[in-house]
């Protein structure tokens, strides 16, 4: 293998694999959508469905809490690592 493979199979691993294993570890298998479901089965009328829409669009507007954002950083930072081994 070269030195590029086996920086790019480390880098992976830490980046990617090793927090999703911790998790899996920590609380078994979890899936972040489940909490949204539970609190969206007590809606009963329309306002309190617009309120429950507003407050997840104002959630999904912080972007250190949006895990597909931070997931488009770390593939960023991870290509200029790569890059930066060649």
């Amino acid at each position: 293998m070269t030195k590029k493979k086996i920086i790019f199979i480390f880098a992976f691993s830490i980046i990617y694999i090793i927090p999703h294993w911790s998790l899996y570890k920590n609380k078994g298998i979890y899936f972040s959508g489940n909490l949204k479901i539970k609190e969206s089965q007590n809606i009963s009328n329309f306002n309190e469905l617009l309120d429950f829409s507003s407050n997840i669009f104002l959630e999904s507007l912080n972007l250190l809490d949006n895990s597909i954002f931070l997931f488009f950083i770390s593939a960023f930072f991870f290509k200029i690592l790569i890059n930066l081994v060649e």
